[in-house]
Protein backbone atom coordinates (compact mmCIF):
# COMPACT_ATOMS: atom_id res chain seq x y z
CA UNK A 1 0.00 0.00 0.00
CA UNK A 2 1.47 3.33 -1.02
CA UNK A 3 1.08 6.52 0.96
CA UNK A 4 1.71 10.19 0.22
CA UNK A 5 1.86 11.09 3.89
CA UNK A 6 4.92 13.25 4.53
CA UNK A 7 4.68 14.05 8.26
CA UNK A 8 4.12 12.35 11.60
CA UNK A 9 1.94 14.83 13.45
CA UNK A 10 -0.88 12.29 13.66
CA UNK A 11 0.41 9.01 15.08
CA UNK A 12 -0.71 5.77 16.70
CA UNK A 13 0.66 5.03 20.15
CA UNK A 14 1.79 1.53 21.08
CA UNK A 15 -1.31 1.14 23.26
CA UNK A 16 -3.91 2.40 20.79
CA UNK A 17 -7.12 0.38 20.59
CA UNK A 18 -8.47 0.11 17.06
CA UNK A 19 -12.09 0.37 18.17
CA UNK A 20 -11.52 3.50 20.25
CA UNK A 21 -9.27 5.76 18.23
CA UNK A 22 -9.59 8.58 15.70
CA UNK A 23 -9.70 7.98 11.97
CA UNK A 24 -9.29 10.16 8.93
CA UNK A 25 -12.19 9.34 6.65
CA UNK A 26 -13.95 10.70 3.60
CA UNK A 27 -17.56 11.84 3.98
CA UNK A 28 -20.14 10.05 1.86
CA UNK A 29 -23.40 11.27 0.41
CA UNK A 30 -25.69 13.54 2.44
CA UNK A 31 -29.29 12.52 3.06
CA UNK A 32 -32.15 14.70 4.34
CA UNK A 33 -33.72 13.89 7.71
CA UNK A 34 -37.49 14.12 7.90
CA UNK A 35 -38.57 17.04 10.06
CA UNK A 36 -35.03 18.42 10.41
CA UNK A 37 -34.30 21.34 8.10
CA UNK A 38 -30.92 22.09 9.66
CA UNK A 39 -29.58 18.54 9.89
CA UNK A 40 -28.51 15.91 7.37
CA UNK A 41 -27.41 12.28 7.63
CA UNK A 42 -24.18 10.87 6.24
CA UNK A 43 -22.33 7.58 6.78
CA UNK A 44 -18.85 6.60 7.99
CA UNK A 45 -17.93 2.90 7.84
CA UNK A 46 -21.61 2.20 7.36
CA UNK A 47 -22.47 4.07 10.57
CA UNK A 48 -25.04 6.84 10.53
CA UNK A 49 -23.72 10.32 11.47
CA UNK A 50 -25.94 13.39 11.91
CA UNK A 51 -24.27 16.71 11.05
CA UNK A 52 -25.39 20.34 10.54
CA UNK A 53 -26.60 20.99 7.02
CA UNK A 54 -24.05 22.85 4.88
CA UNK A 55 -21.13 22.37 7.28
CA UNK A 56 -19.56 19.47 5.37
CA UNK A 57 -19.27 18.53 1.73
CA UNK A 58 -19.48 15.09 0.17
CA UNK A 59 -15.98 13.70 -0.37
CA UNK A 60 -14.37 15.95 2.27
CA UNK A 61 -11.64 14.40 4.44
CA UNK A 62 -12.43 14.74 8.17
CA UNK A 63 -11.49 13.26 11.56
CA UNK A 64 -13.94 10.67 12.92
CA UNK A 65 -14.23 9.43 16.54
CA UNK A 66 -16.46 6.46 17.34
CA UNK A 67 -18.89 5.89 20.22
CA UNK A 68 -17.46 5.52 23.72
CA UNK A 69 -14.27 7.37 22.88
CA UNK A 70 -12.98 10.04 25.25
CA UNK A 71 -11.64 13.14 23.51
CA UNK A 72 -8.90 15.43 24.81
CA UNK A 73 -10.48 18.12 27.03
CA UNK A 74 -8.14 20.87 25.82
CA UNK A 75 -9.21 20.16 22.23
CA UNK A 76 -12.87 20.42 23.20
CA UNK A 77 -12.26 23.61 25.15
CA UNK A 78 -10.32 25.29 22.32
CA UNK A 79 -13.26 24.64 19.98
CA UNK A 80 -16.09 25.43 22.44
CA UNK A 81 -17.49 21.93 22.13
CA UNK A 82 -18.63 21.42 25.71
CA UNK A 83 -22.38 21.58 26.32
CA UNK A 84 -24.37 24.26 28.08
CA UNK A 85 -24.08 22.65 31.53
CA UNK A 86 -20.28 22.57 31.26
CA UNK A 87 -19.98 25.85 29.31
CA UNK A 88 -17.38 27.25 31.73
CA UNK A 89 -14.89 24.74 30.32
CA UNK A 90 -15.11 26.33 26.87
CA UNK A 91 -12.73 29.00 25.66
CA UNK A 92 -15.65 31.35 24.94
CA UNK A 93 -17.27 31.01 28.39
CA UNK A 94 -16.95 34.75 29.11
CA UNK A 95 -18.84 35.60 25.92
CA UNK A 96 -21.57 33.04 26.70
CA UNK A 97 -21.98 34.34 30.25
CA UNK A 98 -22.31 37.88 28.92
CA UNK A 99 -25.13 36.79 26.61
CA UNK A 100 -26.90 35.07 29.50
CA UNK A 101 -26.62 38.20 31.64
CA UNK A 102 -28.27 40.12 28.81
CA UNK A 103 -31.16 37.63 28.75
CA UNK A 104 -30.15 36.20 25.35
CA UNK A 105 -30.21 32.54 26.41
CA UNK A 106 -31.09 31.09 22.99
CA UNK A 107 -28.11 32.86 21.40
CA UNK A 108 -25.87 31.75 24.29
CA UNK A 109 -26.89 28.14 23.76
CA UNK A 110 -26.00 28.42 20.08
CA UNK A 111 -22.38 29.15 21.03
CA UNK A 112 -21.85 25.76 22.70
CA UNK A 113 -22.22 22.15 21.52
CA UNK A 114 -23.03 18.99 23.50
CA UNK A 115 -19.97 17.28 25.04
CA UNK A 116 -19.96 16.68 28.80
CA UNK A 117 -16.92 17.39 30.94
CA UNK A 118 -15.65 13.82 30.51
CA UNK A 119 -15.37 14.36 26.75
CA UNK A 120 -17.34 11.20 26.06
CA UNK A 121 -18.66 10.38 22.58
CA UNK A 122 -21.98 8.59 23.00
CA UNK A 123 -24.77 7.29 20.81
CA UNK A 124 -27.49 9.91 20.38
CA UNK A 125 -30.62 10.34 18.26
CA UNK A 126 -31.46 13.61 16.55
CA UNK A 127 -34.94 13.85 15.09
CA UNK A 128 -35.13 10.08 15.44
CA UNK A 129 -31.96 9.53 13.39
CA UNK A 130 -29.10 7.69 15.17
CA UNK A 131 -25.66 9.28 15.23
CA UNK A 132 -22.75 6.93 15.92
CA UNK A 133 -19.72 9.03 16.79
CA UNK A 134 -18.73 12.50 15.61
CA UNK A 135 -16.61 14.14 12.93
CA UNK A 136 -14.34 17.21 12.97
CA UNK A 137 -12.85 19.45 10.33
CA UNK A 138 -9.08 19.87 10.26
CA UNK A 139 -9.50 23.52 11.32
CA UNK A 140 -10.56 22.34 14.76
CA UNK A 141 -7.24 20.53 15.18
CA UNK A 142 -5.45 23.77 14.27
CA UNK A 143 -7.49 25.74 16.83
CA UNK A 144 -6.09 23.39 19.46
CA UNK A 145 -2.59 23.00 18.06
CA UNK A 146 -1.28 25.68 15.66
CA UNK A 147 1.34 23.22 14.37
CA UNK A 148 -1.49 21.54 12.46
CA UNK A 149 -2.55 24.68 10.62
CA UNK A 150 -1.14 23.49 7.29
CA UNK A 151 -1.87 19.80 7.68
CA UNK A 152 -3.50 18.09 4.70
CA UNK A 153 -5.78 15.26 5.79
CA UNK A 154 -5.90 13.97 2.22
CA UNK A 155 -2.26 12.90 2.54
CA UNK A 156 -3.18 10.40 5.25
CA UNK A 157 -5.68 8.55 3.06
CA UNK A 158 -4.07 5.69 1.15
CA UNK A 159 -5.13 3.76 -1.92
CA UNK A 160 -4.15 0.14 -2.52
CA UNK A 161 -3.40 -1.66 -5.76
CA UNK A 162 -7.12 -2.39 -6.23
CA UNK A 163 -8.03 1.29 -6.10
CA UNK A 164 -9.66 0.98 -2.66
CA UNK A 165 -9.13 3.95 -0.34
CA UNK A 166 -8.24 3.22 3.28
CA UNK A 167 -8.72 5.24 6.45
CA UNK A 168 -5.86 6.32 8.69
CA UNK A 169 -6.04 5.60 12.43
CA UNK A 170 -4.35 7.60 15.19
CA UNK A 171 -4.75 8.50 18.84
CA UNK A 172 -1.91 11.00 19.35
CA UNK A 173 -1.55 14.50 17.90
CA UNK A 174 1.89 16.09 17.93
CA UNK A 175 2.90 13.98 20.92
CA UNK A 176 -0.30 14.58 22.95
CA UNK A 177 -3.00 11.97 23.52
CA UNK A 178 -6.05 13.04 21.51
CA UNK A 179 -8.49 10.17 22.03
CA UNK A 180 -8.79 7.01 24.11
CA UNK A 181 -11.41 4.53 25.33
CA UNK A 182 -13.91 6.27 27.62
CA UNK A 183 -13.36 5.65 31.34
CA UNK A 184 -16.46 6.32 33.51
CA UNK A 185 -16.00 8.34 36.67
CA UNK A 186 -17.19 5.35 38.75
CA UNK A 187 -14.13 3.25 38.01
CA UNK A 188 -11.76 1.79 35.48
CA UNK A 189 -13.44 0.24 32.52
CA UNK A 190 -11.72 -2.72 30.90
CA UNK A 191 -12.22 -2.71 27.18
CA UNK A 192 -12.23 -5.71 24.94
CA UNK A 193 -9.07 -5.88 22.92
CA UNK A 194 -5.58 -6.34 24.20
CA UNK A 195 -2.95 -3.99 22.90
CA UNK A 196 0.70 -4.90 22.57
CA UNK A 197 1.49 -3.68 26.08
CA UNK A 198 -0.26 -6.71 27.62
CA UNK A 199 1.87 -9.18 25.69
CA UNK A 200 4.95 -7.12 26.57
CA UNK A 201 4.05 -7.56 30.23
CA UNK A 202 4.43 -11.32 29.83
CA UNK A 203 8.21 -10.80 29.76
CA UNK A 204 8.20 -10.07 33.50
CA UNK A 205 7.14 -13.63 34.35
CA UNK A 206 10.31 -15.71 34.63
CA UNK A 207 8.37 -18.98 34.27
CA UNK A 208 7.12 -18.10 30.79
CA UNK A 209 9.13 -18.72 27.61
CA UNK A 210 8.80 -15.81 25.13
CA UNK A 211 6.55 -16.70 22.20
CA UNK A 212 4.94 -19.76 23.78
CA UNK A 213 1.93 -18.06 25.39
CA UNK A 214 0.30 -14.91 24.02
CA UNK A 215 -2.99 -13.22 24.76
CA UNK A 216 -5.78 -13.05 22.21
CA UNK A 217 -5.31 -10.48 19.48
CA UNK A 218 -7.41 -7.33 19.37
CA UNK A 219 -10.55 -7.78 17.31
CA UNK A 220 -11.50 -4.99 14.92
CA UNK A 221 -14.87 -3.74 13.75
CA UNK A 222 -16.26 -5.04 10.47
CA UNK A 223 -17.41 -1.55 9.45
CA UNK A 224 -13.89 -0.30 8.73
CA UNK A 225 -12.71 -3.52 7.09
CA UNK A 226 -15.28 -4.26 4.39
CA UNK A 227 -12.60 -3.55 1.78
CA UNK A 228 -11.03 -6.90 2.71
CA UNK A 229 -13.99 -8.82 1.31
CA UNK A 230 -15.05 -9.77 -2.21
CA UNK A 231 -18.16 -11.62 -3.43
CA UNK A 232 -16.05 -14.77 -3.80
CA UNK A 233 -14.48 -14.47 -0.32
CA UNK A 234 -15.24 -17.55 1.78
CA UNK A 235 -16.16 -16.49 5.30
CA UNK A 236 -17.23 -18.08 8.55
CA UNK A 237 -19.80 -16.10 10.50
CA UNK A 238 -20.40 -17.07 14.11
CA UNK A 239 -22.52 -15.83 16.98
CA UNK A 240 -20.92 -13.20 19.21
CA UNK A 241 -21.65 -14.16 22.80
CA UNK A 242 -21.54 -11.73 25.72
CA UNK A 243 -19.28 -13.19 28.39
CA UNK A 244 -15.77 -12.96 29.79
CA UNK A 245 -12.73 -14.16 27.85
CA UNK A 246 -10.37 -16.91 28.96
CA UNK A 247 -7.09 -18.30 27.57
CA UNK A 248 -6.17 -21.91 28.42
CA UNK A 249 -2.79 -23.15 27.22
CA UNK A 250 -0.55 -26.19 27.50
CA UNK A 251 2.77 -24.78 26.33
CA UNK A 252 6.45 -24.96 27.16
CA UNK A 253 7.30 -23.25 30.44
CA UNK A 254 10.33 -23.05 32.73
CA UNK A 255 10.26 -25.53 35.61
CA UNK A 256 12.66 -24.55 38.42
CA UNK A 257 15.38 -27.07 39.35
CA UNK A 258 18.26 -27.00 41.84
CA UNK A 259 21.67 -26.26 40.39
CA UNK A 260 24.33 -28.71 41.55
CA UNK A 261 27.42 -27.58 43.46
CA UNK A 262 29.52 -28.13 40.35
CA UNK A 263 27.05 -26.08 38.34
CA UNK A 264 27.19 -23.25 40.84
CA UNK A 265 30.99 -23.18 40.53
CA UNK A 266 30.72 -23.02 36.75
CA UNK A 267 28.26 -20.13 36.97
CA UNK A 268 30.48 -18.15 39.35
CA UNK A 269 33.42 -18.58 37.00
CA UNK A 270 31.33 -17.45 34.04
CA UNK A 271 30.05 -14.41 35.96
CA UNK A 272 33.63 -13.36 36.72
CA UNK A 273 34.47 -13.74 33.05
CA UNK A 274 31.44 -11.62 32.05
CA UNK A 275 32.42 -8.88 34.52
CA UNK A 276 35.99 -8.82 33.21
CA UNK A 277 34.81 -8.46 29.60
CA UNK A 278 32.47 -5.64 30.61
CA UNK A 279 35.38 -3.68 32.05
CA UNK A 280 37.50 -3.95 28.92
CA UNK A 281 37.83 -0.67 27.02
CA UNK A 282 37.00 -0.71 23.30
CA UNK A 283 38.01 1.78 20.61
CA UNK A 284 36.48 0.31 17.48
CA UNK A 285 33.05 -1.06 16.55
CA UNK A 286 34.50 -4.44 15.61
CA UNK A 287 35.84 -4.78 19.15
CA UNK A 288 32.38 -4.12 20.59
CA UNK A 289 30.87 -6.79 18.31
CA UNK A 290 33.53 -9.27 19.39
CA UNK A 291 32.70 -8.54 23.02
CA UNK A 292 29.00 -9.13 22.38
CA UNK A 293 29.70 -12.45 20.65
CA UNK A 294 31.89 -13.59 23.55
CA UNK A 295 29.19 -12.65 26.07
CA UNK A 296 26.65 -14.64 24.08
CA UNK A 297 28.96 -17.68 24.11
CA UNK A 298 29.33 -17.37 27.87
CA UNK A 299 25.57 -17.06 28.35
CA UNK A 300 25.04 -20.32 26.48
CA UNK A 301 27.38 -22.09 28.93
CA UNK A 302 25.46 -20.98 32.05
CA UNK A 303 23.99 -23.90 34.00
CA UNK A 304 20.27 -23.13 34.06
CA UNK A 305 18.19 -23.19 37.21
CA UNK A 306 15.27 -24.57 35.25
CA UNK A 307 14.25 -27.13 32.69
CA UNK A 308 11.64 -26.69 29.97
CA UNK A 309 8.50 -28.77 29.97
CA UNK A 310 4.88 -28.47 28.92
CA UNK A 311 2.60 -27.01 31.53
CA UNK A 312 -0.64 -25.08 32.01
CA UNK A 313 -0.99 -21.32 31.60
CA UNK A 314 -4.42 -19.82 32.36
CA UNK A 315 -5.47 -16.22 31.98
CA UNK A 316 -8.36 -13.84 31.62
CA UNK A 317 -8.10 -11.49 28.68
CA UNK A 318 -5.10 -9.73 30.16
CA UNK A 319 -4.09 -11.31 33.51
CA UNK A 320 -2.19 -14.56 34.16
CA UNK A 321 -4.17 -16.58 36.72
CA UNK A 322 -1.70 -19.36 37.64
CA UNK A 323 -0.41 -18.45 41.09
CA UNK A 324 2.92 -20.25 40.61
CA UNK A 325 3.51 -18.02 37.55
CA UNK A 326 1.88 -14.85 38.85
CA UNK A 327 2.07 -15.12 42.68
CA UNK A 328 0.37 -11.78 43.34
CA UNK A 329 -2.73 -12.48 41.24
CA UNK A 330 -6.14 -11.91 42.82
CA UNK A 331 -9.55 -13.31 41.97
CA UNK A 332 -10.15 -10.23 39.85
CA UNK A 333 -13.40 -8.38 39.27
CA UNK A 334 -15.61 -11.32 40.19
CA UNK A 335 -15.90 -12.94 43.62
CA UNK A 336 -14.64 -16.23 42.17
CA UNK A 337 -11.76 -17.10 39.85
CA UNK A 338 -13.80 -18.66 37.05
CA UNK A 339 -10.79 -18.59 34.72
CA UNK A 340 -8.76 -20.95 36.90
CA UNK A 341 -11.85 -23.11 37.42
CA UNK A 342 -11.98 -23.77 33.69
CA UNK A 343 -8.21 -24.08 33.53
CA UNK A 344 -8.30 -26.96 36.01
CA UNK A 345 -11.30 -28.55 34.31
CA UNK A 346 -9.94 -28.35 30.75
CA UNK A 347 -6.23 -29.03 31.35
CA UNK A 348 -6.49 -32.84 30.88
CA UNK A 349 -8.03 -32.31 27.44
CA UNK A 350 -5.63 -29.68 26.04
CA UNK A 351 -2.77 -31.43 24.23
CA UNK A 352 0.81 -30.16 24.19
CA UNK A 353 1.26 -26.92 22.27
CA UNK A 354 -2.42 -25.94 22.18
CA UNK A 355 -3.85 -22.63 23.38
CA UNK A 356 -7.64 -22.49 23.61
CA UNK A 357 -9.31 -19.08 23.62
CA UNK A 358 -12.92 -18.99 24.69
CA UNK A 359 -15.85 -17.17 26.26
CA UNK A 360 -17.30 -18.02 29.68
CA UNK A 361 -21.02 -17.27 29.80
CA UNK A 362 -23.88 -17.66 32.25
CA UNK A 363 -23.65 -17.24 36.03
CA UNK A 364 -20.64 -17.09 38.31
CA UNK A 365 -20.07 -20.57 39.75
CA UNK A 366 -22.32 -21.13 42.74
CA UNK A 367 -23.62 -17.55 42.80
CA UNK A 368 -26.76 -15.68 41.71
CA UNK A 369 -24.71 -13.09 39.85
CA UNK A 370 -24.32 -13.38 36.07
CA UNK A 371 -21.01 -13.04 34.24
CA UNK A 372 -22.63 -10.29 32.16
CA UNK A 373 -25.72 -8.52 33.43
CA UNK A 374 -28.93 -10.35 32.34
CA UNK A 375 -27.12 -12.56 29.78
CA UNK A 376 -27.93 -16.00 31.24
CA UNK A 377 -27.70 -17.97 27.95
CA UNK A 378 -30.10 -20.53 29.36
CA UNK A 379 -27.95 -21.37 32.38
CA UNK A 380 -29.44 -22.05 35.77
CA UNK A 381 -28.32 -19.97 38.74
CA UNK A 382 -24.74 -20.67 39.70
CA UNK A 383 -23.94 -22.46 36.43
CA UNK A 384 -21.91 -21.43 33.38
CA UNK A 385 -20.26 -22.85 30.28
CA UNK A 386 -17.18 -22.34 28.11
CA UNK A 387 -17.46 -21.70 24.37
CA UNK A 388 -14.05 -22.10 22.62
CA UNK A 389 -13.81 -19.73 19.65
CA UNK A 390 -10.11 -19.91 18.72
CA UNK A 391 -7.31 -22.48 18.97
CA UNK A 392 -3.62 -22.17 18.08
CA UNK A 393 -0.78 -24.66 18.14
CA UNK A 394 2.69 -23.48 19.18
CA UNK A 395 5.77 -25.50 18.23
CA UNK A 396 8.79 -25.81 20.56
CA UNK A 397 10.48 -23.08 18.47
CA UNK A 398 7.52 -20.72 18.95
CA UNK A 399 5.98 -21.08 15.49
CA UNK A 400 2.19 -20.75 15.68
CA UNK A 401 -0.45 -22.50 13.58
CA UNK A 402 -3.95 -21.02 13.53
CA UNK A 403 -6.91 -23.39 13.45
CA UNK A 404 -9.95 -22.55 11.36
CA UNK A 405 -13.28 -21.87 13.07
CA UNK A 406 -14.66 -25.11 11.68
CA UNK A 407 -11.70 -27.01 13.20
CA UNK A 408 -12.39 -25.36 16.56
CA UNK A 409 -16.04 -26.37 16.34
CA UNK A 410 -15.10 -29.96 15.40
CA UNK A 411 -12.56 -30.18 18.25
CA UNK A 412 -15.21 -29.11 20.76
CA UNK A 413 -17.84 -31.50 19.39
CA UNK A 414 -15.40 -34.44 19.42
CA UNK A 415 -14.45 -33.65 23.01
CA UNK A 416 -18.11 -33.67 24.04
CA UNK A 417 -18.68 -37.03 22.31
CA UNK A 418 -15.63 -38.58 23.98
CA UNK A 419 -16.35 -37.07 27.42
CA UNK A 420 -20.11 -36.80 28.03
CA UNK A 421 -19.38 -35.50 31.53
CA UNK A 422 -18.45 -32.16 29.92
CA UNK A 423 -22.00 -31.67 28.67
CA UNK A 424 -23.37 -28.43 30.06
CA UNK A 425 -19.89 -27.06 30.83
CA UNK A 426 -18.62 -26.94 27.25
CA UNK A 427 -20.50 -25.57 24.26
CA UNK A 428 -19.35 -25.54 20.58
CA UNK A 429 -19.06 -22.23 18.81
CA UNK A 430 -22.32 -21.44 17.02
CA UNK A 431 -21.48 -21.12 13.33
CA UNK A 432 -24.30 -19.26 11.59
CA UNK A 433 -22.91 -19.30 8.05
CA UNK A 434 -19.95 -20.71 6.12
CA UNK A 435 -19.56 -19.85 2.45
CA UNK A 436 -19.08 -16.88 0.15
CA UNK A 437 -20.65 -13.49 0.71
CA UNK A 438 -21.79 -13.56 -2.91
CA UNK A 439 -23.82 -16.71 -2.24
CA UNK A 440 -25.16 -15.26 1.01
CA UNK A 441 -26.58 -12.20 -0.77
CA UNK A 442 -26.83 -13.19 -4.47
CA UNK A 443 -29.22 -10.40 -5.48
CA UNK A 444 -26.88 -7.52 -4.57
CA UNK A 445 -25.30 -5.61 -7.45
CA UNK A 446 -21.61 -6.63 -7.54
CA UNK A 447 -20.57 -3.67 -9.66
CA UNK A 448 -22.10 -0.80 -7.71
CA UNK A 449 -21.66 -0.13 -3.97
CA UNK A 450 -21.39 -3.84 -3.22
CA UNK A 451 -19.41 -3.41 0.03
CA UNK A 452 -21.89 -0.87 1.40
CA UNK A 453 -24.82 -3.06 0.43
CA UNK A 454 -23.39 -6.17 2.07
CA UNK A 455 -22.67 -4.30 5.29
CA UNK A 456 -26.20 -2.90 5.36
CA UNK A 457 -27.62 -6.38 4.70
CA UNK A 458 -25.56 -7.95 7.49
CA UNK A 459 -26.69 -5.30 9.95
CA UNK A 460 -30.36 -6.06 9.42
CA UNK A 461 -30.22 -9.80 8.63
CA UNK A 462 -32.72 -11.35 11.02
CA UNK A 463 -33.13 -14.53 8.93
CA UNK A 464 -29.54 -15.77 9.13
CA UNK A 465 -28.11 -13.93 12.13
CA UNK A 466 -30.99 -12.68 14.29
CA UNK A 467 -29.67 -9.12 14.09
CA UNK A 468 -31.63 -6.52 16.10
CA UNK A 469 -33.61 -9.33 17.73
CA UNK A 470 -33.72 -10.49 21.32
CA UNK A 471 -31.16 -13.18 22.10
CA UNK A 472 -33.14 -16.48 21.88
CA UNK A 473 -30.47 -18.34 23.87
CA UNK A 474 -31.25 -16.21 26.94
CA UNK A 475 -34.28 -16.47 29.18
CA UNK A 476 -34.02 -12.78 29.97
CA UNK A 477 -35.10 -10.23 27.37
CA UNK A 478 -31.77 -8.90 26.10
CA UNK A 479 -30.62 -7.95 22.60
CA UNK A 480 -28.32 -10.20 20.60
CA UNK A 481 -24.80 -8.77 20.82
CA UNK A 482 -23.93 -9.41 17.18
CA UNK A 483 -21.78 -11.60 14.96
CA UNK A 484 -18.11 -12.35 14.26
CA UNK A 485 -16.82 -12.81 10.72
CA UNK A 486 -13.54 -14.46 9.73
CA UNK A 487 -11.98 -14.99 6.31
CA UNK A 488 -11.37 -18.67 5.62
CA UNK A 489 -7.71 -19.48 5.00
CA UNK A 490 -6.55 -16.02 6.04
CA UNK A 491 -2.81 -16.09 6.75
CA UNK A 492 -3.17 -13.27 9.29
CA UNK A 493 -5.27 -14.24 12.33
CA UNK A 494 -8.06 -11.71 12.55
CA UNK A 495 -11.72 -11.53 13.46
CA UNK A 496 -14.13 -8.72 12.66
CA UNK A 497 -17.11 -7.98 14.89
CA UNK A 498 -20.44 -6.45 14.01
CA UNK A 499 -22.59 -5.46 16.98
CA UNK A 500 -26.28 -4.75 16.80
CA UNK A 501 -27.68 -1.26 17.24
CA UNK A 502 -29.87 -2.57 20.06
CA UNK A 503 -26.77 -3.77 21.91
CA UNK A 504 -25.09 -0.37 21.41
CA UNK A 505 -28.15 1.34 22.91
CA UNK A 506 -28.11 -1.02 25.88
CA UNK A 507 -24.38 -0.50 26.42
CA UNK A 508 -24.82 3.28 26.35
CA UNK A 509 -27.65 3.17 28.90
CA UNK A 510 -25.63 0.96 31.25
CA UNK A 511 -22.68 3.34 31.13
CA UNK A 512 -25.04 6.27 31.76
CA UNK A 513 -26.20 4.44 34.90
CA UNK A 514 -22.62 3.88 36.03
CA UNK A 515 -22.81 0.12 35.40
CA UNK A 516 -19.46 -1.02 34.07
CA UNK A 517 -19.36 -3.57 31.27
CA UNK A 518 -16.18 -5.50 32.09
CA UNK A 519 -14.27 -7.36 29.40
CA UNK A 520 -17.18 -7.20 26.97
CA UNK A 521 -15.78 -9.91 24.70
Amino acid sequence: MQSKMDNTLLTASADMKKEYCAKIVRIGAMHPIEGADRLVQTFVDGNSIVVPKGMYEQGEAVVYCANECQINRNFLSANNLFGFTDRRLNGNHAEVEALLNEGREEEARSRVVFFNKQGRVKLIRLRGCPSYGCIFKKELLANWNPNLRNINLEEYLTTDENGIEHHYRFDTVDGRLFVQAYIPRTGQRKRKGISNKFNRRLLRFDRLIPGQFVYHYETDTLNGNMWRFRPETVVTISLKMHGTSVCLANVLTKVPVRVSVAGQKINRRLMRRQAAIGKQAVRFPWQRKEQERELERIQRQVVRAYRTDYGPVWSSRGVIKNRYINPGVTEGFYEVDIWSQYGEMMQPYISEGLTVYGEICGYLTGLDRMVMKNYDYGCRRGENFLMPYRITHTSPTGQKTEWSVMQVKEWTENLLRQHPDLQGRLRPIEVLYHGTLGDLYPTLDRKRFWHESVLAALKTDTEHFGMEQEEPLCRNAVPREGICIRIAGDHTPQCFKLKTTAFFHRETKLIDQGILDYDNG
